[in-house]
Protein backbone atom coordinates (compact mmCIF):
# COMPACT_ATOMS: atom_id res chain seq x y z
CA UNK A 1 0.00 0.00 0.00
CA UNK A 2 1.08 3.10 -0.61
CA UNK A 3 2.90 5.60 2.23
CA UNK A 4 -0.52 7.97 2.01
CA UNK A 5 -2.69 5.13 2.93
CA UNK A 6 -5.94 4.77 1.21
CA UNK A 7 -4.91 7.87 -1.14
CA UNK A 8 -2.76 4.90 -3.04
CA UNK A 9 -5.68 2.35 -2.39
CA UNK A 10 -8.83 1.42 -3.87
CA UNK A 11 -10.38 3.41 -6.63
CA UNK A 12 -13.40 5.52 -6.17
CA UNK A 13 -16.67 4.28 -7.39
CA UNK A 14 -19.42 5.88 -6.90
CA UNK A 15 -22.00 5.40 -9.94
CA UNK A 16 -25.36 3.45 -10.29
CA UNK A 17 -24.87 0.63 -12.48
CA UNK A 18 -22.24 -0.97 -14.56
CA UNK A 19 -22.27 1.11 -17.56
CA UNK A 20 -20.03 3.79 -16.66
CA UNK A 21 -17.46 1.03 -15.88
CA UNK A 22 -17.70 -0.34 -19.39
CA UNK A 23 -17.78 3.22 -20.85
CA UNK A 24 -14.50 3.86 -19.67
CA UNK A 25 -13.14 0.41 -20.98
CA UNK A 26 -14.20 1.50 -24.02
CA UNK A 27 -12.97 4.80 -24.15
CA UNK A 28 -9.21 3.64 -23.09
CA UNK A 29 -8.95 1.13 -25.48
CA UNK A 30 -10.15 3.51 -28.43
CA UNK A 31 -9.43 6.69 -27.81
CA UNK A 32 -5.47 6.49 -28.82
CA UNK A 33 -6.54 5.13 -32.22
CA UNK A 34 -9.18 8.56 -32.38
CA UNK A 35 -6.19 10.81 -31.61
CA UNK A 36 -4.16 8.95 -34.29
CA UNK A 37 -6.83 8.84 -36.86
CA UNK A 38 -7.30 12.54 -35.91
CA UNK A 39 -4.27 13.94 -36.31
CA UNK A 40 -3.46 11.99 -39.46
CA UNK A 41 -6.20 13.92 -41.12
CA UNK A 42 -5.42 17.40 -39.62
CA UNK A 43 -1.77 16.98 -39.94
CA UNK A 44 -2.28 15.65 -43.30
CA UNK A 45 -4.17 18.74 -44.52
CA UNK A 46 -1.67 21.27 -43.39
CA UNK A 47 0.93 19.41 -44.77
CA UNK A 48 -0.32 19.60 -48.36
CA UNK A 49 -1.38 23.30 -47.38
CA UNK A 50 2.27 23.86 -46.07
CA UNK A 51 3.84 22.17 -49.21
CA UNK A 52 1.36 23.88 -51.10
CA UNK A 53 1.79 27.20 -50.27
CA UNK A 54 5.93 26.65 -50.60
CA UNK A 55 5.55 24.98 -53.80
CA UNK A 56 3.60 28.63 -54.85
CA UNK A 57 6.23 30.94 -53.59
CA UNK A 58 8.83 29.17 -55.45
CA UNK A 59 7.06 29.03 -58.88
CA UNK A 60 5.03 26.06 -59.26
CA UNK A 61 6.73 23.48 -57.49
CA UNK A 62 4.98 20.17 -56.95
CA UNK A 63 3.00 20.14 -53.57
CA UNK A 64 4.74 17.14 -52.87
CA UNK A 65 8.46 18.14 -53.29
CA UNK A 66 10.72 20.38 -51.88
CA UNK A 67 14.30 21.36 -52.97
CA UNK A 68 15.80 18.17 -51.82
CA UNK A 69 13.61 15.82 -53.25
CA UNK A 70 10.21 14.53 -53.22
CA UNK A 71 8.26 14.73 -49.50
CA UNK A 72 5.44 12.25 -48.63
CA UNK A 73 2.60 13.93 -46.93
CA UNK A 74 2.88 11.56 -44.08
CA UNK A 75 6.36 12.45 -43.22
CA UNK A 76 5.29 15.59 -43.35
CA UNK A 77 2.76 15.24 -40.92
CA UNK A 78 5.17 13.39 -38.79
CA UNK A 79 7.68 15.87 -39.04
CA UNK A 80 5.37 18.65 -38.07
CA UNK A 81 3.55 16.77 -34.57
CA UNK A 82 6.72 14.87 -33.56
CA UNK A 83 4.51 11.61 -34.07
CA UNK A 84 6.31 8.49 -35.13
CA UNK A 85 6.02 7.10 -38.65
CA UNK A 86 4.57 3.92 -40.00
CA UNK A 87 6.80 0.85 -39.58
CA UNK A 88 8.04 -0.09 -43.29
CA UNK A 89 10.91 -2.82 -44.16
CA UNK A 90 14.28 -1.61 -44.22
CA UNK A 91 16.88 -2.37 -46.75
CA UNK A 92 19.20 -3.84 -44.65
CA UNK A 93 22.13 -6.10 -46.23
CA UNK A 94 24.53 -9.06 -44.23
CA UNK A 95 28.03 -7.99 -44.68
CA UNK A 96 30.71 -9.52 -43.02
CA UNK A 97 32.27 -13.35 -41.81
CA UNK A 98 30.04 -15.83 -41.95
CA UNK A 99 28.72 -17.37 -38.55
CA UNK A 100 28.99 -20.98 -37.62
CA UNK A 101 25.72 -22.30 -35.93
CA UNK A 102 27.93 -22.65 -33.05
CA UNK A 103 29.31 -19.09 -32.95
CA UNK A 104 25.83 -17.37 -34.14
CA UNK A 105 24.09 -18.20 -30.59
CA UNK A 106 26.24 -16.47 -28.48
CA UNK A 107 26.84 -13.51 -31.16
CA UNK A 108 22.79 -13.09 -31.14
CA UNK A 109 22.95 -12.83 -27.85
CA UNK A 110 25.50 -10.55 -27.23
CA UNK A 111 23.52 -8.20 -30.35
CA UNK A 112 20.28 -7.96 -28.45
CA UNK A 113 21.78 -7.56 -24.96
CA UNK A 114 23.05 -4.14 -26.44
CA UNK A 115 19.42 -2.23 -27.08
CA UNK A 116 17.70 -4.24 -24.40
CA UNK A 117 17.98 -2.45 -20.90
CA UNK A 118 18.00 0.44 -22.79
CA UNK A 119 14.95 0.25 -24.45
CA UNK A 120 12.83 -1.25 -21.29
CA UNK A 121 14.36 1.96 -19.48
CA UNK A 122 13.07 4.60 -22.34
CA UNK A 123 9.86 2.26 -22.64
CA UNK A 124 8.74 3.13 -18.51
CA UNK A 125 10.37 6.21 -18.82
CA UNK A 126 7.74 7.32 -21.82
CA UNK A 127 4.86 6.57 -19.45
CA UNK A 128 5.68 9.02 -17.06
CA UNK A 129 4.85 13.18 -17.65
CA UNK A 130 8.51 14.36 -18.01
CA UNK A 131 9.63 15.67 -21.87
CA UNK A 132 12.62 16.12 -21.43
CA UNK A 133 13.56 12.81 -19.31
CA UNK A 134 10.95 11.19 -21.87
CA UNK A 135 13.09 12.34 -25.04
CA UNK A 136 16.82 11.79 -23.64
CA UNK A 137 15.20 8.26 -22.59
CA UNK A 138 14.02 7.72 -26.08
CA UNK A 139 17.71 9.12 -27.88
CA UNK A 140 19.54 6.86 -25.78
CA UNK A 141 17.69 3.43 -26.57
CA UNK A 142 17.51 4.32 -30.33
CA UNK A 143 21.25 4.76 -30.57
CA UNK A 144 21.25 1.52 -28.65
CA UNK A 145 18.93 0.33 -31.05
CA UNK A 146 21.26 1.22 -33.88
CA UNK A 147 23.94 -0.70 -32.59
CA UNK A 148 22.13 -3.96 -32.39
CA UNK A 149 21.27 -3.32 -35.92
CA UNK A 150 24.58 -3.02 -36.93
CA UNK A 151 25.43 -6.21 -35.01
CA UNK A 152 23.07 -8.27 -36.82
CA UNK A 153 23.79 -6.92 -40.02
CA UNK A 154 28.19 -7.32 -39.17
CA UNK A 155 27.92 -10.84 -40.37
CA UNK A 156 26.31 -13.23 -42.12
CA UNK A 157 24.26 -16.16 -40.73
CA UNK A 158 23.42 -19.67 -41.35
CA UNK A 159 21.06 -20.41 -44.02
CA UNK A 160 18.16 -22.07 -41.89
CA UNK A 161 18.20 -18.62 -39.45
CA UNK A 162 18.68 -16.04 -42.30
CA UNK A 163 15.88 -15.22 -42.49
CA UNK A 164 14.39 -14.86 -39.43
CA UNK A 165 17.63 -12.55 -38.58
CA UNK A 166 16.36 -10.59 -41.59
CA UNK A 167 12.63 -9.93 -40.32
CA UNK A 168 14.28 -9.32 -36.47
CA UNK A 169 16.68 -6.79 -37.46
CA UNK A 170 13.78 -5.06 -39.45
CA UNK A 171 11.91 -4.62 -36.32
CA UNK A 172 14.89 -3.43 -34.58
CA UNK A 173 15.17 -0.96 -37.52
CA UNK A 174 11.38 0.30 -36.67
CA UNK A 175 12.27 0.27 -33.18
CA UNK A 176 15.44 2.63 -34.21
CA UNK A 177 12.86 5.29 -36.13
CA UNK A 178 10.07 5.22 -33.53
CA UNK A 179 12.31 6.10 -30.70
CA UNK A 180 14.03 8.92 -32.74
CA UNK A 181 10.84 10.38 -33.10
CA UNK A 182 9.66 10.15 -29.58
CA UNK A 183 13.25 11.55 -28.85
CA UNK A 184 11.88 14.69 -30.93
CA UNK A 185 8.38 14.66 -30.04
CA UNK A 186 6.86 18.05 -28.76
CA UNK A 187 4.20 17.09 -26.28
CA UNK A 188 3.90 13.87 -24.28
CA UNK A 189 0.76 13.09 -26.46
CA UNK A 190 3.56 11.75 -29.16
CA UNK A 191 5.90 9.47 -26.99
CA UNK A 192 3.33 6.25 -26.93
CA UNK A 193 5.00 4.81 -29.92
CA UNK A 194 8.09 2.97 -27.52
CA UNK A 195 5.17 1.35 -25.88
CA UNK A 196 2.96 0.42 -28.86
CA UNK A 197 1.66 -2.33 -30.80
CA UNK A 198 4.68 -4.64 -31.15
CA UNK A 199 6.64 -3.46 -27.15
CA UNK A 200 4.14 -6.67 -25.44
CA UNK A 201 4.44 -9.19 -28.16
CA UNK A 202 6.31 -12.34 -28.41
CA UNK A 203 8.71 -12.16 -32.10
CA UNK A 204 7.78 -15.12 -33.80
CA UNK A 205 11.52 -14.93 -35.67
CA UNK A 206 13.12 -14.08 -32.48
CA UNK A 207 11.57 -17.23 -31.05
CA UNK A 208 12.15 -19.60 -34.12
CA UNK A 209 15.58 -18.25 -34.17
CA UNK A 210 16.50 -19.38 -30.43
CA UNK A 211 14.48 -22.97 -30.74
CA UNK A 212 17.01 -23.07 -33.71
CA UNK A 213 20.02 -21.89 -32.02
CA UNK A 214 19.45 -23.69 -28.39
CA UNK A 215 19.04 -20.16 -26.96
CA UNK A 216 17.06 -19.23 -23.68
CA UNK A 217 13.70 -17.93 -24.32
CA UNK A 218 14.10 -13.93 -25.00
CA UNK A 219 13.40 -11.83 -21.87
CA UNK A 220 10.31 -9.61 -22.17
CA UNK A 221 10.22 -6.26 -21.30
CA UNK A 222 8.72 -4.72 -18.23
CA UNK A 223 5.51 -2.74 -17.98
CA UNK A 224 4.97 0.33 -16.19
CA UNK A 225 3.88 -1.93 -13.05
CA UNK A 226 4.54 -5.07 -11.36
CA UNK A 227 1.82 -7.22 -10.28
CA UNK A 228 2.29 -8.30 -6.68
CA UNK A 229 -0.64 -10.11 -5.80
CA UNK A 230 -4.16 -11.40 -6.70
CA UNK A 231 -6.54 -12.36 -4.21
CA UNK A 232 -10.54 -13.46 -4.58
CA UNK A 233 -12.17 -11.64 -1.99
CA UNK A 234 -15.77 -13.34 -2.71
CA UNK A 235 -18.77 -11.66 -3.30
CA UNK A 236 -18.85 -8.20 -1.76
CA UNK A 237 -21.93 -6.83 -0.12
CA UNK A 238 -22.01 -2.89 0.50
CA UNK A 239 -24.00 -3.56 3.37
CA UNK A 240 -21.60 -5.15 5.69
CA UNK A 241 -18.99 -3.21 4.16
CA UNK A 242 -20.33 -0.09 5.68
CA UNK A 243 -21.07 2.02 3.12
CA UNK A 244 -23.18 2.51 -0.21
CA UNK A 245 -21.41 0.72 -3.17
CA UNK A 246 -24.31 0.19 -5.58
CA UNK A 247 -21.59 -0.58 -8.70
CA UNK A 248 -20.23 -3.55 -6.79
CA UNK A 249 -22.93 -4.85 -4.61
CA UNK A 250 -23.15 -8.24 -4.96
CA UNK A 251 -20.04 -8.68 -7.12
CA UNK A 252 -17.45 -11.24 -7.01
CA UNK A 253 -14.40 -8.86 -6.19
CA UNK A 254 -10.79 -9.76 -7.11
CA UNK A 255 -7.77 -7.97 -5.26
CA UNK A 256 -5.26 -7.02 -8.23
CA UNK A 257 -1.95 -5.18 -6.36
CA UNK A 258 -0.01 -3.40 -8.51
CA UNK A 259 3.94 -1.25 -7.66
CA UNK A 260 3.92 1.50 -10.38
CA UNK A 261 7.60 1.40 -12.12
CA UNK A 262 6.36 5.19 -13.66
CA UNK A 263 8.45 8.07 -12.74
CA UNK A 264 5.99 10.68 -12.10
CA UNK A 265 2.62 10.65 -11.11
CA UNK A 266 0.02 8.20 -12.19
CA UNK A 267 -3.67 9.21 -11.70
CA UNK A 268 -5.23 6.26 -13.45
CA UNK A 269 -4.60 2.65 -13.87
CA UNK A 270 -6.55 -0.18 -15.63
CA UNK A 271 -5.66 -3.80 -16.18
CA UNK A 272 -7.26 -5.90 -18.73
CA UNK A 273 -8.20 -9.62 -18.05
CA UNK A 274 -9.65 -12.48 -19.93
CA UNK A 275 -12.15 -14.63 -17.22
CA UNK A 276 -10.99 -18.26 -18.53
CA UNK A 277 -12.73 -21.58 -17.68
CA UNK A 278 -11.10 -24.53 -16.26
CA UNK A 279 -10.32 -26.03 -19.83
CA UNK A 280 -8.60 -22.56 -20.57
CA UNK A 281 -11.85 -20.72 -22.67
CA UNK A 282 -12.62 -16.98 -22.67
CA UNK A 283 -15.90 -16.59 -20.69
CA UNK A 284 -15.72 -12.54 -20.43
CA UNK A 285 -13.95 -9.99 -20.16
CA UNK A 286 -13.03 -8.13 -17.34
CA UNK A 287 -10.72 -5.35 -15.83
CA UNK A 288 -8.75 -4.12 -12.52
CA UNK A 289 -9.41 -0.56 -11.79
CA UNK A 290 -8.20 2.41 -9.79
CA UNK A 291 -8.94 6.19 -10.76
CA UNK A 292 -8.64 9.12 -9.28
CA UNK A 293 -5.45 8.62 -7.25
CA UNK A 294 -1.92 10.17 -7.11
CA UNK A 295 0.83 7.13 -7.38
CA UNK A 296 4.57 8.09 -7.41
CA UNK A 297 7.35 5.40 -8.38
CA UNK A 298 7.97 2.78 -6.25
CA UNK A 299 4.20 3.09 -4.72
CA UNK A 300 1.06 0.30 -4.35
CA UNK A 301 -2.26 0.30 -4.86
CA UNK A 302 -4.88 -2.25 -4.59
CA UNK A 303 -7.21 -2.21 -7.96
CA UNK A 304 -10.76 -3.97 -7.95
CA UNK A 305 -11.87 -5.96 -10.29
CA UNK A 306 -15.50 -6.93 -10.20
CA UNK A 307 -17.14 -10.41 -11.66
CA UNK A 308 -20.88 -11.09 -12.27
CA UNK A 309 -20.93 -13.67 -9.24
CA UNK A 310 -23.08 -15.69 -11.65
CA UNK A 311 -20.44 -16.59 -14.03
CA UNK A 312 -17.56 -17.52 -11.12
CA UNK A 313 -16.87 -21.18 -10.71
CA UNK A 314 -14.25 -22.64 -8.94
CA UNK A 315 -10.91 -23.39 -10.77
CA UNK A 316 -11.74 -20.12 -13.30
CA UNK A 317 -8.73 -18.49 -13.93
CA UNK A 318 -7.21 -14.69 -15.58
CA UNK A 319 -4.91 -14.13 -18.93
CA UNK A 320 -3.79 -10.43 -19.14
CA UNK A 321 -4.72 -8.84 -22.13
CA UNK A 322 -3.56 -5.28 -21.87
CA UNK A 323 -2.88 -2.20 -19.80
CA UNK A 324 -4.13 1.74 -19.64
CA UNK A 325 -2.28 4.12 -17.58
CA UNK A 326 -2.99 7.72 -17.24
CA UNK A 327 -0.23 10.30 -15.88
CA UNK A 328 0.06 13.81 -15.21
CA UNK A 329 1.15 16.63 -12.91
CA UNK A 330 0.48 20.13 -12.36
CA UNK A 331 2.88 20.96 -14.94
CA UNK A 332 1.77 18.31 -17.33
CA UNK A 333 -1.56 17.37 -19.03
CA UNK A 334 -2.59 14.55 -18.22
CA UNK A 335 -1.83 11.67 -21.19
CA UNK A 336 -3.43 8.00 -21.39
CA UNK A 337 -0.80 5.13 -22.57
CA UNK A 338 -2.22 2.21 -23.75
CA UNK A 339 -0.60 -1.13 -24.69
CA UNK A 340 -1.66 -5.08 -25.84
CA UNK A 341 -0.74 -7.71 -24.33
CA UNK A 342 -0.52 -11.12 -26.28
CA UNK A 343 -0.82 -14.54 -25.00
CA UNK A 344 2.92 -15.80 -24.92
CA UNK A 345 3.90 -12.57 -23.70
CA UNK A 346 0.69 -12.90 -20.84
CA UNK A 347 2.23 -16.33 -19.98
CA UNK A 348 5.60 -14.90 -18.41
CA UNK A 349 3.40 -12.86 -16.05
CA UNK A 350 3.15 -16.34 -13.54
CA UNK A 351 1.24 -14.46 -10.66
CA UNK A 352 -1.81 -13.90 -13.24
CA UNK A 353 -1.00 -17.75 -14.79
CA UNK A 354 -1.38 -18.98 -11.44
CA UNK A 355 -4.29 -17.43 -10.02
CA UNK A 356 -7.91 -19.77 -9.51
CA UNK A 357 -11.02 -18.68 -8.01
CA UNK A 358 -11.90 -20.37 -5.42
Amino acid sequence: MGRNGNRHGRGDHDGTDDEPRAALAAELTEQAARKRLRRRIIGLLLAIVMAGAAGWFVGGMSVLSTASGEVCPNDAEYDLEGATPSKTTNDLNFTGPELTEAEAGDYYLNAVAASWQTVDDAMTTSIGDDLNATRAAAAQAATALDQTVKLLTARTWPDDVSNAVYDIANDYADQTAEARYVANATSLRYTDAITGVDAYTVSEADAYLRNKLNLPAAQPHSMPFDILDITDRGVFHSDAAGGDDRVDDGKRMVDVTVRSRVPGNVTDVMLHFDLLDTSGKTMDRVWAQADRISLAEGQAVVLRLPIDADKVTTGMGLRFTGWSVSGGSSSAASVNHNASVDAQYAKTLSVVTDFRLR
